[in-house]
This record gives C-alpha cells, structure tokens and sequence, in this order.
C-alpha cells in the first residue's frame, strides 16, 4: 500500500498525520503539525490522511491569499519609496543635482512604467518583472505565492509605486532650477509688521521704580537718598543732552 510522506505511524502502531510548516523550513528547522487519527488501520489512515491533507492546503492557500491587505500593500509601498526619496533627496543635498546621465534614465524608467500600468507589460523592456517582485518580497519577509490574487495586486501597484517615485525624483531635482527670494522677503516683513511693540517707559517713571523698590524697609539712610538723587538728576541731564526724547523700552 502506498504511504504518502504526510502519513506517519508511531512506535505503538497509531498512525498520524503530518503536515511540514512552510516557514519553518525556510528558517532550516525542522518542525510538522502532527495529528493523531486514533486508528490503527491504514486504510482508514490513508482515507483520513488524504482529506485532511486537501483541507490543509485550502487553508494555507488561503491564508497566503489573505496576507496582506490592499491598503497594506498601498501602505508598505509608500513607506519603501518615500525612504528611498528621502535618502535621494540628502544625497542630492550633499553632493549635488543629479547628472544628465541618471535624469535620463529616470525619465526613460518613467515612461517605461507609465507604459506598463497603462497596458500591463512588463516594467523592464525584454525581460519580466518577476526578479523585481522577488526581490521586494524578500526584503519585507512576505508570504505571497506567485498565481495568487494578493501577489499580483502587488505585482500591480509596485509598478504604479515605481512610477510615482521616478516622477517625484525628477520633480524635486527640477523644483532646484530656480531660487524663490520674493517669499522669503515678503514673509519677513510680515512678521516685522506683527511683532508686538515693547512698551515705552520714561526714564523718570523707571527711577522712581528703582528707587521704591530699592529703599523698601527704608534701607536708604537720608545721605543714600540724597546721592542717588543727584546722581539721577545727572543721568537726566546727560541723556537729555543727546537724545531727542529720553526713554527706556522695556524688554
């Protein structure tokens, strides 16, 4: 009788039902679901056996189908090619505009792209996509299965996703052809104009401030008081002297 390799039997005759976990082949370990089916006959082992051998490839099946959601693919997407546009743009911060070389390249990348959204075609001229999807899959750790619906709608918006990112390079590179002064101007003079206006203080009302506060307790004998008069009286006179209005802004 043929035993198929998800059919085990212990050392006391019960035979099992073994299923080999996926990823924990990948990670080189070696583990299986094991089920006992509480017979020792193989007949009815193998009927068992076989039905619970398609269950479970309905169920991994569509467990892979149902892995990732469409907004998160949409959402894994966009974090991968805007930390791809960041690291773009320091670059270009350090060490310059990118070359007539590489904007051809992003402008023909582009149209390519655009063409195989629009028709479905491949991204890369003469070759398929399939290395690129891959390579993506790999990066994330993803359990998608190549024919399955959520690996093609990924397939799909990687395109588009690329698309968007070449023509966001080539945006940003040409927003540095020009420089915008006029906005910068305008936006100073509008916060001259809405900064708030310190308080004015006359020099007379900020001595006799000082002086209250200092003598509280009447720690100025009368000889203090008379000296620091005079020497207010002389501040006056000198400021006086050299400016138009004497006065003080408070801070």
């Amino acid at each position: 009788m043929f035993v198929p390799s998800y059919l085990a039997v212990s050392r006391h005759g019960i035979y099992y039902f073994r299923w080999p976990m996926r990823a924990a082949s990948m990670e080189r370990r070696s583990s299986s679901v094991k089920i006992s089916l509480q017979t020792r006959d193989p007949k009815e082992a193998l009927r068992l056996s076989r039905a619970l051998s398609y269950l479970t490839q309905q169920l991994f099946q569509d467990c892979t189908e149902r892995g990732m959601t469409f907004e998160e693919i949409r959402r894994l997407l966009t974090t991968h090619f805007s930390e791809r546009l960041e690291q773009h743009k320091l670059t270009i911060a350090k060490s310059g505009r990118i070359s007539h070389l590489d904007r051809s390249a992003y402008e023909n990348t582009l149209v390519f792209a655009t063409e195989a959204v629009q028709d479905g075609t491949s991204l890369f001229p003469g070759g398929n996509d399939d290395d690129f999807v891959a390579r993506f899959i790999e990066r994330y750790g993803l359990t998608l299965q190549p024919g399955t619906n959520t690996h093609t709608t990924l397939h799909t918006e990687l395109k588009r996703a690329h698309r968007d990112y070449c023509s966001s390079v080539l945006a940003y590179d040409s927003s540095l052809d020009s420089y915008q002064f006029e906005n910068k101007i305008d936006d100073a003079r509008s916060v001259d104009k809405t900064a708030a206006v310190p308080p004015y203080t006359s020099l007379q009302k900020l001595i006799d401030r000082y002086t209250q506060d200092s003598n509280l307790g009447v720690q100025w004998t009368p000889k203090t008081q008379h000296e620091k008069a005079d020497h207010f009286a002389l501040l006056i006179e000198l400021l006086t002297a050299n400016v138009i209005r004497p006065a003080i802004l408070t801070p």
